[in-house]
């Protein structure tokens, strides 16, 4: 079932690295894209507060942590659409 407005999270970035390969119509945007999962944001002790997303790593998407801080300057990139 399709769902509209809705927050993908950690384990939605951890499916996409693992299951990558069964989607090949990814690769085009590979160096060319972000894919952001601000459906979860995790707060540390001495660090500031992050959330996943996927990077290009060569010819693969990898998956890492982004300050939720920095979404919020000129340079941020968090967007959100119907």
């Amino acid at each position: 079932m399709l769902k509209h407005n809705a927050l993908l999270g950690l384990q939605h970035r951890d499916w996409l690295i693992e299951h990558q390969d069964e989607f090949p119509e990814l690769k085009p945007f590979l160096g060319k894209i972000y894919i952001d999962f601000p459906g979860i944001v995790v707060g540390r002790p001495r660090w500031r507060s992050s959330r996943p997303y996927c990077v290009p790593t060569g010819s693969r998407w990898g998956g890492y942590w982004h300050w939720l801080s920095l979404d919020f300057d000129a340079g941020g990139r968090i967007a959100f659409g119907k």
